[in-house]
């Protein structure tokens, strides 16, 4: 089932970030999951308007039914209920963050 998050508790996207090696070049290389449509998805809607899906992305902001991913699992059934079930390709994307973002703990919240 894919819905809209507009749901305030899923704001964040869960990255994997590379361990800080460069000193020629203080940035981070950080890696996020999104998922796009191989083939064009007739009878979606948004908003209640109907659509035609056609190279439309989405970034993965939480596994299926959990709300976080914290178990490898977690990733097992994103890529199975996807790819095979949707018949969706999630690939991952980069963005680049200055390395002082990651030297002390910063709390996003406050």
């Amino acid at each position: 089932m894919i819905q809209t998050m507009n749901n305030p508790e899923h704001e964040d996207v869960p990255i994997i970030v590379e361990t800080l090696s460069r000193p020629y070049f203080p940035m981070n290389r950080c890696s996020y999951l999104y998922v796009e449509s191989d083939e064009p998805r007739p009878g979606w809607s948004l908003n209640s308007m109907p659509f035609l899906m056609l190279g439309l992305v989405g970034i993965i902001q939480v596994p299926f039914g959990a709300p976080r991913f914290d178990q490898y699992q977690h990733l097992s059934q994103l890529f199975q209920g996807l790819e095979d079930q949707m018949g969706m390709t999630i690939n991952f994307a980069d963005i680049w963050l200055p390395d002082f973002m990651f030297l002390q703990r910063v709390d996003w919240k406050s």
